[in-house]
């Protein structure tokens, strides 16, 4: 992830949860990339909105808000529909895996998808837009990192 993720990676924080696409290549099992699923960003305008909160409310639920933080098809893998699928699969498995490990079931995934991109991964996968975020990323306390809004 570290090398071939256009965002590179660093250590997960808080609350994770790490899958493995794996396939296999000349009968040899091997991995064709990976999702991370982690803490949701604290305050977004546009996801904050949609699910109609009072303020009390999204500071009472927002941790059961996570990210899909990173999501990687390493590059050469050439099977179609493989984002999609992937992603489908992790969606619909990281309900019962974030409850047995954290105590407590997600009730909504964001995710962020750099300008430059389509997002067509996710629109395959039936996620829907809600908007463009403002800010900078989590990490970034201090505004120095370029484009990490």
């Amino acid at each position: 992830m570290a090398a071939e993720h256009a965002q590179g990676f660093r250590r997960a924080f808080g609350a994770h949860q790490r899958y493995w696409i794996h396939g296999q290549f000349q009968g040899q099992p091997v991995i064709l990339g990976g999702l991370l699923f982690a803490a949701a960003a604290r305050h977004v305008p546009c996801r904050d909105v949609w699910p109609g909160w009072t303020p009390f409310q999204r500071k009472r639920f927002r941790y059961r808000l996570v990210a899909n933080s990173r999501f990687l098809i390493r590059s050469g893998v050439q099977v179609p529909h493989l984002a999609s699928h992937a992603l489908g699969l992790a969606v619909r498995r990281v309900r019962g895996d974030w409850r047995e490990r954290f105590g407590y079931e997600p009730i909504a995934i964001e995710t962020f998808v750099r300008p430059l991109r389509r997002g067509t991964r996710y629109r395959a996968a039936n996620w829907a837009h809600l908007g463009q975020p403002t800010g900078t990323g989590r990490q970034d306390r201090h505004y120095g990192e370029p484009g990490s809004v």
